[in-house]
């Protein structure tokens, strides 16, 4: 089965529009996971924010997210956050296939996110 994993990717932006990390799209309904250190750090000078803006990968269509305060852990914790997409999925993103790690060990992995040496790609 050949999947472009790209279509599910989001890159979170700071309040100044520079890349902060990335986000998976979870489901057609718009929810998707990223770490909480990418929305806000412990001890910053501001409150968690409430909205996020991100861009789809597939696009590069900037959108609004909503942080859904009942799956927010940590980022001293879990260090896991799940936004819910404004409004509708831009066509030509999709849904991250998820399944079970179950009998995955010695496998290879790939690993996505958006360095600092290339914060767009």
């Amino acid at each position: 089965m050949s999947f472009d994993l790209q279509k599910c990717i989001v890159r979170i932006l700071q309040e100044n529009g520079k890349t902060a990390g990335t986000g998976f799209l979870l489901n057609a309904e718009g929810l998707i996971a990223t770490c909480a250190h990418v929305i806000w750090s412990e001890g910053e000078q501001r409150p968690r924010p409430e909205k996020v803006t991100l861009v789809f990968h597939a696009t590069g269509e900037s959108r609004q997210a909503t942080v859904v305060p009942d799956w927010w852990r940590s980022s001293q914790a879990d260090d896991i956050a799940i936004v819910r997409l404004d409004g509708a999925l831009p066509q030509g993103a999709v849904a991250l296939p998820l399944g079970s790690t179950q009998g995955t060990n010695e496998h290879p992995f790939d690993a996505f996110g958006f360095p600092q040496s290339n914060p767009l790609d």
